[in-house]
């Protein structure tokens, strides 16, 4: 029940029918702002948002730690999760931790190629193929 709540009353919906159904597979949707005005919270909605429709999600974080990445789906999971049923909330965590991971680098250290290593090791060695793959952080200007 949680999940299909929190996909009927997700202002995502709005989003993907005003760019012709969202961004599909093999596509890559970008999101620029200046510091501070929430593109790493309108991430991890989107992370959230693909989990709770069942797919994998790898979110990588450039120079921020996973500690950090972790709280924000916390704390934006906790506000989904209001009025929920605890086993609602168990169950949905649960579906969380399978199907998310989160990667941290710095910025010296990330690199598309480096990520597409990281996306074969999940995919051969742990049984992870990701279906949506957030990048923030990413310094586009270099």
């Amino acid at each position: 029940m949680l999940r299909n709540e929190v996909d009927e009353r997700s202002p995502l919906r709005v989003l993907d029918a005003s760019i012709d159904g969202g961004v599909r597979a093999g596509q890559l949707g970008v999101v620029l702002a200046r510091a501070g005005v929430g593109k790493t919270a309108f991430l991890v909605q989107v992370g959230l948002d693909a989990v709770l429709r069942d797919q994998r999600v790898l979110h990588v974080a450039v120079d921020m730690a996973v500690d950090q990445v972790r709280t924000w789906y916390d704390e934006l999971f906790s506000d989904l999760a209001q009025g929920s049923s605890a086993e609602e909330r168990a169950a949905t965590l649960l579906l969380l931790e399978r199907n998310r991971i989160i990667q941290s680098y710095t910025p010296e250290s990330f690199t598309s190629d480096r990520l597409g290593q990281v996306v074969n090791v999940l995919q051969e060695h742990c049984a992870f193929d990701p279906d949506v793959i957030l990048v923030d952080g990413f310094a586009w200007e270099g």
